[in-house]
């Protein structure tokens, strides 16, 4: 039941993955993955049709039934989910780098970064991030006409349980005086 519901993840992970720019190398690596998972279920249940009974015809239970196993996956830990970028004049461009690290047990693949608005533009780690590595998301948060409080959230998505994580950049932006009028 466990590798199904692995299956589905990674299934849900594939069509996650199909709306990404770079879709082609992601699905590869997605279907490079199916496959693994394919061969490994398909390894897990011929061991266990086979160590489930011994020569006498009693049933045995599997290590993975009696520990209760559960699956590799890949989390996601930020060092800070949210910066506070403080107090900007209108029209300052800011940036900042959020760095995280793999904490789970197989490799972390981010299919897309979506800012909630078009003032915000992200560049990201596309590569796998092995456990125990770090990567990193740098948004850039353009503040032209964008006075007042801002919170801008951006969603992460990425082969984690939860599917989709969120960052976010938040401050006030200070409204820019109109330039005097010249002749």
């Amino acid at each position: 039941m466990k590798k199904i519901r692995l299956f589905a993840l990674l299934l849900a992970s594939l069509v996650v993955v199909a709306c990404n720019k770079n879709a082609e190398k992601a699905e590869a690596d997605a279907s490079q993955a199916n496959t693994a998972l394919s061969a490994e279920m398909k390894e897990s249940q011929q061991g266990a049709d086979h160590a489930g009974h011994d020569h006498e015809g009693h049933d045995h239970a599997t290590n993975a039934q009696v520990s209760g196993e559960t699956a590799a996956m890949a989390k996601i830990q930020f060092d800070n989910p949210v910066y506070n970028f403080g107090t900007v004049s209108e029209g300052t461009e800011v940036e900042h780098t959020f760095e995280f690290t793999n904490t789970g047990d197989s490799p972390l693949i981010i299919s897309d970064v979506k800012p909630s608005c078009g003032c915000t533009t992200p560049d990201y780690t596309k590569e796998p991030i092995a456990p125990n590595q770090k990567g990193k998301i740098v948004l850039k948060f353009d503040s032209k006409g964008k006075a007042g409080n801002n919170d801008k959230a951006t969603t992460v998505f990425a082969n984690v349980p939860e599917g989709t994580v969120q960052i976010r950049m938040v401050g006030m932006v200070e409204k820019m005086p109109d330039a005097p009028f010249r002749k």
